[in-house]
């Protein structure tokens, strides 16, 4: 197998970019409708030109890539990351979200991520339960502040159970991506540690949920961080607990336990 290169590693970063999937028609980009369009279809060519190169490597013969492959690789990058924008602009709440996992917060400059946590919240007002995980995971855990009733995270708990009783509108949009998530991050274990491009490709496509699975880690984190007006635990976070379990997620704080130990066993309704 051949070492991980520097080239291998830059396509890495294209990655987050180009997983995901598409039915789209060609059509020219007028509105932020089409310029979405136009980002899905580009995104089918470039995951075919990974897939070409990830083909290449299985056979030992990643170093015969010519310049001209990575060259149009990174020139349709581009192209979807600008219909993205053009779309994002429209408000469109699909390229405001994909747009959302192309990036890191973890060392993002405070005023830049208030500009991109306040960008992906226009996707939680239009109802996307993917865009209001993420918004929690990229923007607003308690944990990191031990403020679990300020009222950004208040209104973020109140979203993830409003999304939760109503539905989502996008539900026909998923799977879609998740950056982070609770119940579903173990997942690329199950995939060999060699920092090969399948390897990798292999855990981007592992980081596209469901819509059901969307559902489980929104469970997942009201059990975690709802608290009552004492700012403390309580039996609903042991149903939610139990209803995320029962759905598929799993356990990676620990928290049955402690909650069982404190509120005793309760069956999901």
């Amino acid at each position: 197998m051949l070492r991980f290169s520097l080239l291998a590693t830059w396509l890495l970063s294209l990655l987050p970019t180009i997983v995901w999937a598409v039915t789209a028609d060609r059509l020219t980009p007028i509105t932020p409708e089409q310029y979405y369009e136009r980002a899905l279809e580009l995104s089918e060519r470039v995951g075919q030109r990974t897939d070409a190169l990830v083909a290449l490597e299985s056979r030992g013969e990643f170093e015969n890539v010519e310049p001209d492959q990575l060259l149009a690789l990174k020139d349709d990058t581009q192209a979807i990351l600008d219909n993205l924008n053009k779309a994002a602009q429209g408000g469109h709440v699909l390229a405001i979200y994909w747009l959302s996992n192309t990036k890191t917060t973890i060392f993002m400059p405070k005023a830049e991520k208030v500009v991109h946590c306040e960008t992906l919240h226009k996707a939680v007002d239009q109802g996307l339960l993917a865009a209001a995980v993420a918004y929690f995971h990229q923007c607003g855990r308690p944990h990191e502040s031990a403020d679990y009733l300020s009222p950004a995270h208040l209104q973020t708990v109140a979203t993830l159970k409003q999304l939760l009783a109503k539905g989502d509108v996008h539900k026909g949009a998923y799977p879609l991506r998740a950056s982070l998530n609770y119940c579903f991050r173990d997942v690329a274990g199950e995939i060999a540690e060699e920092k090969t491009l399948a390897n990798l490709q292999a855990r981007q496509v592992k980081s596209m949920l469901t819509y059901e699975q969307y559902r489980i880690e929104a469970y997942y984190i009201l059990a975690a961080t709802d608290r009552n007006e004492e700012g403390l635990p309580d039996s609903h976070n042991l149903a939610y607990l139990n209803q995320a379990l029962a759905m598929g997620c799993n356990d990676v704080m620990s928290l049955k336990y402690d909650y069982e130990k404190m509120f005793g066993p309760k069956t999901p309704k």
